[in-house]
């Protein structure tokens, strides 16, 4: 293909009149370094971001890669001549080489620019001699050579490098954010000029922060004018005005020790909001532990704030390197939103990942504010790594973090002669005297276990004892064992029903409890966070005491129990030890922290006993035990697929399928559509399609997949075929033995 010197392509497609459109790689070049070096700029390393964009793709300018692109589109008018064929041709290690060759081999330069230039379609590789030895490829460097006589000067020399405004300790977090920077502005040029449909419909609403508050603040004085004024609400209002008249302070980290039913959830969106105002902050990210309390954690602030204010990012579409294709990169997220609700999974994996589609959205974690809902979810195996790059992330690039939770772990650091954990020591309080609080708010008496094991039909029993109950276990098997065993008005929880299938249940449960029907519920602890519902008797499988005071939490929520004579009384918490321990891993770490502070403590829902119990899970670890798979080592020796190999907060792989549940059914036929008719697949169905997930162990998601009882659209995320695998009572349906459907 005979290229003019003012015509080499970084993209061609076809209109809708069948005409070709060309990108001219020139304007490609300079229009990424321009958002790179903006996105950079955020924490202090604009030229460093412009010139990385600057030099990513001129590995474009080569021969074979202008006569690759004529053939793969069809554009090469002889792209039909026999011995035309369209060859793989390395484009990504000329900028990186180049960049080696300006600066002479600078060893920052080559961790900073060369890097991520070199590893911007493969995702970031351990760096060291694989690096150096594509980066002195001869073959590639003759090539390099051979092509600088095509490119623009003005490309080749590139902007003059300022030095950096900081110091940045973590040089891996840093060259992360500098990747990111680098991918999002390739995937937007990209789409800009591919799909620009998906491009205007990006910006096409601009939300920001204060229309948020203000929305926010016209719901909780409705909220506050129309509750009535009971011992709870008055101590809700009471700390919502405590935490609302520390917004005005600097970015930094604050916890928000408020017990369950505190109102925390809407406590700490407010404090963000006006926060993100006084100190001009872009966004806030809202991680929650669970993938299944996701979608109702959106729910309470789309119903306040709009549809359109909360973007809400799951991890089911994240895409594996060796599956990513240019398709399915224009599909993920790059969190440009004032409000994103994610999960645990999605935000820390993404701090330590080396993948494109996990890594496009970290720069614009840069200047916001992060609520970490249920703080202490972290997993003792990782607190170490993940506590330092929350430190990194409020020094370098001034983020606030808000630790929020009704059982605050003990983060201080710690220097013994045997043990040091770098902590947090320097996080500022936000709710009135946390302790007063529970002593206040207490709603709840906590009965300990018996000694002895009780079977499916024993808890059951002691179940049908009472009219209203909420049951919650570690395992599946347990859930279902109760819920076989019990009679009358019952129902069942677990992540095998999509999450609109759990609202419906939920929504029949609270029917039965306003009407004071008989109702029993049976789940696992995916109802512990994030759902209001309010119980008069509980019951708990016995777990960490963090898990405990959430259980207690669905408890005589409101503080309205009453007795026969209408006083006030508490409600019940009734713990017990079922025939098998939680799944191994973190389940079974905090149930024996947990069953180690029962004889030392008469209230267990207390702020000392909550000490006593992370001092437990946490401490006698060790060092070496609150950084497992020594990420802090192999950070320091920038070993970035090493780490995104070990840094799994799951250690059980899953994969998420859309099921036929209600308007499941017409996201599967949309997307298996578009899927044939090979069209660019329609963000907005993925993004409809979070409520109608399930997701599934990755051994039996690849046997499903083989079996055709599944289907992969565009290797990003796949469709249940066949209804009859998903029941209105148990959901999804792994295996068609009769046994496993009679509930």
């Amino acid at each position: 293909m005979d290229t003019k010197k003012d015509e080499f392509l970084a993209h061609v497609r076809k209109d809708e009149n069948e005409q070709w459109q060309l990108h001219l790689l020139k304007e490609h070049l300079c229009e990424v370094a321009k958002l790179s070096g903006q996105f950079s700029s955020k924490f202090g390393a604009e030229s460093f971001g412009h010139l990385i964009g600057l030099w990513h793709d001129l590995g474009k300018y080569k021969d074979d890669f202008q006569e690759r692109i004529g053939i793969k589109s069809g554009y090469d008018e002889e792209a039909h001549l026999e011995g035309k064929t369209a060859k793989s041709v390395k484009h990504a290690v000329s900028g990186a080489i180049h960049s080696q060759i300006q600066f002479k081999q600078n060893e920052k330069i080559k961790k900073f620019i060369s890097l991520p230039i070199l590893c911007h379609h493969s995702g970031l590789k351990n760096y060291g001699i694989d690096v150096d030895i594509q980066l002195s490829e001869e073959k590639e460097i003759n090539l390099l050579v051979n092509t600088i006589s095509e490119i623009p000067k003005e490309i080749l020399e590139g902007n003059k490098l300022k030095p950096l405004t900081q110091n940045f300790p973590d040089e891996s977090l840093f060259i992360r954010m500098l990747f990111s920077a680098l991918i999002d502005s390739d995937r937007l040029d990209t789409e800009k000029f591919m799909n620009p449909e998906k491009f205007e419909e990006r910006y096409s609403k601009q939300i920001g922060t204060e229309d948020l508050n203000n929305k926010l603040n016209l719901h909780l004085a409705d909220k506050q004018k129309n509750s009535e004024p009971t011992k709870v609400n008055l101590l809700r209002n009471r700390i919502l005005q405590e935490v609302e008249s520390k917004v005005n302070l600097k970015s930094g980290f604050y916890t928000l020790t408020v017990p369950t039913g505190g109102g925390k959830t809407l406590t700490s969106l407010s404090f963000a909001l006006k926060h993100c105002l006084a100190n001009q902050k872009d966004r806030i990210i809202y991680a929650v532990p669970y993938l299944s309390i996701i979608e109702q954690t959106a729910r309470i602030f789309k119903d306040i704030l709009g549809e359109d204010s909360v973007l809400e990012h799951h991890s089911s579409i994240d895409i594996s390197k060796d599956k990513e294709n240019f398709r399915n990169r224009l599909l993920t997220e790059n969190w440009n939103h004032p409000l994103i609700v994610t999960t645990n999974v999605q935000f820390f994996e993404s701090l330590f990942s080396a993948r494109t589609t996990k890594l496009r959205k970290l720069h614009n974690l840069t200047n916001s504010v992060i609520i970490l809902d249920e703080a202490q979810m972290i997993p003792p195996d990782f607190l170490q790594p993940v506590v330092k790059a929350l430190k990194e992330l409020v020094k370098c690039y001034n983020v606030t973090i808000i630790m929020c939770t009704a059982t605050q772990p003990t983060l201080s650091s710690i220097k013994s002669m045997n043990f040091k954990f770098d902590g947090i020591d320097n996080a500022l309080e936000l709710a009135p005297n946390p302790e007063e609080l529970f002593h206040y708010l207490k709603r709840v008496t906590v009965h300990k276990p018996q000694e002895q094991k009780l079977n499916f039909e024993e808890i059951a029993i002691r179940i049908n004892g009472h009219k209203q109950v909420l049951t919650i276990v570690n395992r599946k098997d347990d859930a279902n064992g109760i819920f076989k065993q019990l009679s009358g008005s019952k129902y069942y929880l677990t992540t095998n029903l999509c999450a609109e299938h759990r609202r419906d249940i939920l929504k029949k449960v609270k029917s039965h409890l306003n009407n004071k029907e008989q109702v029993y519920l049976v789940s696992t602890q995916l109802i512990e966070a994030g759902v209001d519902i309010d119980f008069p008797v509980v019951f708990r499988a016995m777990t960490g005491l963090d898990s405990i005071a959430q259980a207690a939490g669905r408890c005589n929520r409101e503080g309205k129990l009453k007795s026969e004579t209408n006083e006030e009384i508490l409600g019940e918490v009734f713990l017990f030890h079922p025939e098998k321990k939680s799944p191994p891993g973190h389940l079974q770490q905090t149930e024996e922290a947990g069953k180690a502070c029962l004889n030392d403590f008469e209230e267990l829902i207390h702020p000392e006993a909550f000490n006593a119990y992370f001092n437990e899970l946490f401490w006698v670890k060790k060092e070496k035990g609150l950084d497992k798979y020594d990420i802090e080592e192999l950070k320091q020796k920038l070993y970035f697929e090493k780490i995104d190999e070990k840094f799994k907060l799951i250690n059980e792989d899953t994969k998420s399928v859309i099921v036929p549940y209600k308007e499941g059914k017409e996201i599967i036929s949309l997307l298996t559509r578009s899927q044939e008719k090979k069209q660019f697949i329609d963000y907005k169905l993925i993004q409809r399609s979070q409520g109608f997930l399930v997701n599934v162990r990755i051994e039996k998601y690849k046997k499903l997949l083989a079996e055709g009882i599944i289907s992969e659209i565009e290797e990003v995320i796949a469709v249940l075929n066949y209804e009859k695998y998903y029941n209105d009572s148990v959901g999804f349906i792994e295996s068609m033995n009769p046994e496993d459907t009679i509930l």
